[in-house]
C-alpha cells in the first residue's frame, strides 16, 4: 500500500490487544491468524484498504456489530464463518472457515456466503493494493471481454507469453502480474462471466502494445 498511498502508514492503527481478546471473548473461539495480525495492525484504521465508502473494518465497530446480533438472539457457529468487515451496500465482508487451510473471504448474508471474494484476507489486501498502485501509472489501458466467452486461463496464457511475472496474490477470480514497469491486473467478475483486464506502466508504448494485443487475439476494444 505504501507504493501506492505515501501517507498509508501514518493512517494505519492496530487495535489494542485487550480489544482483540475482547472480540475472542465474545464470539468463543481464537481468531484466525491472519484476522489476529490484521487486527493487531489495521484494528482501529485500516488506511483505507477496504475503502470506507464501501466497508468499514474497526474492530470497536464489529463487536458493537456482533453484540447487537446477540442480543437480538441470532445463533451463529463463529467456527464456521466470522464477519470482519461491513458494507454500506452489502451486509459484511466475512472469512469462511476451511478447516486447517487458510480461510476464504466473502461477501456475506445472514451470516451466510453468498460471493466469493478472495482466496485469503491476505491475498485480497494485496489484491486491493495492487488495483490501487495500478491507478497511480501515468498510461493505463482497459478493457471488458463479452460475458462467459473467455476463462482466466486463456488471458493468462497469453500473460505468460509477454513474460508478465504471476504475484503471489493470484487466485480462481484474480491475476496479478509485472513485467519490468508494467503491471497487468485481470479480474473475473463474481459470477465468473466477465473478464476485465487493465494494463498500467509508466511507459505508454509498453502498455499500448500489451493492450492491443488482448485486443487483437480477444477482439475486443479498450475503453481508456
Amino acid at each position: 500500500m505504501q507504493r501506492s498511498d505515501a501517507a498509508f502508514t501514518s493512517k494505519i492503527k492496530g487495535a489494542p490487544p485487550h480489544q482483540i481478546e475482547a472480540l475472542e471473548r465474545l464470539i468463543g473461539i481464537r481468531l484466525p491468524d491472519s484476522y489476529r495480525l490484521f487486527l493487531e495492525h489495521f484494528g482501529v484504521n485500516d488506511g483505507d484498504v477496504f475503502e470506507a465508502d464501501r466497508a468499514r473494518s474497526n474492530l470497536k465497530e464489529i463487536i458493537e456489530y456482533i453484540e447487537e446480533d446477540i442480543a437480538e438472539g441470532l445463533k451463529v457457529d463463529y467456527t464456521k464463518v466470522l464477519p470482519f468487515a461491513y458494507g454500506l451496500e452489502f451486509e459484511e465482508f466475512g472469512l469462511v472457515m476451511k478447516g486447517d487451510k487458510e480461510p476464504e473471504v466473502h461477501l456475506l448474508e445472514d451470516y451466510q456466503p453468498v460471493c466469493f471474494i478472495a482466496a485469503s484476507l491476505p491475498k485480497m489486501l494485496l489484491q486491493n493494493s495492487f488495483v490501487k498502485l495500478c491507478t497511480t501509472y501515468p498510461y493505463q489501458f482497459h478493457c471488458n471481454l463479452p460475458a462467459a466467452t473467455y476463462a482466466l486461463n486463456d488471458l493468462i496464457e497469453q500473460a505468460g507469453k509477454f513474460g508478465f511475472e504471476p504475484e503471489w496474490q493470484c487466485d480462481q477470480l484474480h491475476y496479478q502480474a509485472v513485467k519490468g514497469d508494467t503491471l497487468l491486473c485481470i479480474r473475473i467478475s463474481e459470477d465468473y462471466r466477465i473478464p476485465n483486464v487493465s494494463i498500467a506502466s509508466n511507459d505508454e508504448e509498453s502498455a499500448r502494445y500489451v493492450a492491443q494485443h488482448f485486443e487483437q487475439v480477444f477482439g475486443v476494444k479498450n475503453n481508456s
